[in-house]
């Protein structure tokens, strides 16, 4: 153990000054103290994985612990870093439970430790070493949760950006195939053409994909202020372009299309922008992961002064226990059929987004294997924008 902590006297002053435990006792800190045990470990040394028990936490002394959490590809991604005078384990001491965590050391770390059982046998005397605990977990908490969001916001600024970069040359690259394909500069043979309608269509993806991106990084704005547009049909102006936008898709498919509308003049207040996305969106995943030769309907009607928005397809559809993860951004459901077919995770996430924006709400439904259908319900009059 480090030099300064080398009696009683000390270890009393260590706890003393850890933030949240100046309150304490001193015949409870004195209790604390006898239960602590001090412990080395060295550098790159793993104190625990995700997964074991958690039966003990600790206090650092002196070195620094990188604390990893294992992402959904199987890779440690560094969330944490812990220093001097911060607890390890706290949740662990308080709700006996598995590691959540892994902690490795970086450099050589001193810690005092304590197991569950003495640290419930104190607090069953005084209930200030839960109430300086709870202060801990939650200071930690609001924290982490700060530096998750910086990190987040950051990330979709360079998201933007790279975008934006990225989607001139594309595009000109498009052009410039298209170009060639129609014999301006010169007949092709078949094998030739062919090549160039590949690179044309994966040229046409990633400009959809930089898209989504440069959308995603608007909605992420915490400036963003809806762009109001009145008197909006959402029949004439929304829904009948993006039905024929997507219809040459839709048939290369051989899906057969159902509409309904009560009335060819629905009117509403709306950022028509961001709403043609989030109808596009619906529409596109139900072309995307519907079945080849299976149908899509399109239902659109005024329910108590809400438009509302159905789409409906044939398809694999989702599980119940996987609905919780549509409107998450950058997530993806774990089924096998929806696997086998490319996707971003961030059009149901813009789109959840922007029914927020418009104080609406998306809803989705599914009898997995079947069928799946999604609901975008909004005001029709934006009276107040929204605070974000």
């Amino acid at each position: 153990m480090t030099d300064k902590l080398n009696n009683m006297k000390d270890l009393q002053g260590f706890i003393h000054q850890l933030d949240f435990f100046d309150s304490i006792e001193d015949h409870l800190l004195d209790d604390l103290v006898q239960k602590l045990k001090p412990a080395l470990y060295r550098d790159q040394e793993i104190i625990w994985n995700e997964g074991d028990s958690g039966n003990w936490g600790f206090v650092i002394v002196s070195g620094e612990i990188e604390v990893y959490k294992k992402a959904e590809n199987g890779a440690m991604i560094a969330v944490d870093l812990l220093k001097p005078n911060q607890w390890g384990g706290i949740s662990n001491l308080l709700v006996l439970g598995c590691r959540h965590y892994r902690f490795v050391c970086r450099g050589d770390v001193n810690v005092l430790t304590i197991n569950k059982e003495d640290l419930s046998e104190l607090m069953k005397t005084d209930s200030s070493l839960s109430i300086a605990l709870l202060k801990v977990m939650s200071h930690r908490f609001a924290d982490n949760t700060s530096r998750l969001a910086d990190t987040i916001q950051y990330l979709t600024e360079v998201l933007g950006f790279a975008s934006h970069e990225l989607q001139s040359p594309i595009s000109s690259m498009v052009t410039d195939a298209q170009l060639l394909t129609k014999e301006y500069l010169g007949p092709l043979n078949e094998k030739q053409k062919e090549k160039l309608k590949r690179s044309i269509n994966k040229g046409k993806y990633l400009l959809n994909l930089i898209q989504k991106y440069l959308n995603l990084s608007r909605l992420e704005d915490i400036s963003l202020k809806l762009r109001i547009t009145p008197n909006v049909n959402l029949i004439e102006d929304v829904v009948e372009p993006m039905i024929d936008l997507f219809e040459s898709e839709r048939l290369n498919k051989n899906i057969k299309f159902d509409y309904f509308c009560v009335d060819k003049i629905l009117i509403v207040e709306c950022d028509i922008v961001l709403i043609l996305i989030a109808f596009s969106n619906l529409l596109k995943n139900a072309i995307h992961y519907g079945n080849e030769g299976g149908r899509i309907r399109v239902s659109i009607q005024v329910e108590n002064e809400t438009a509302c928005m159905k789409v409906w397809n044939e398809g694999s559809g989702f599980s119940k226990k996987e609905s919780n993860k549509l409107f998450k951004r950058f997530s993806r459901l774990d089924n096998p059929a929806l696997r086998l077919k490319s996707g971003t995770g961030i059009g149901l996430y813009s789109t959840w987004k922007i029914m927020q924006l418009h104080s609406g709400k998306i809803e989705a439904d599914s009898e997995e294997g079947k069928w799946a259908e999604f609901k975008l319900t909004f005001p029709i009059k934006q009276t107040e924008l929204p605070e974000e």
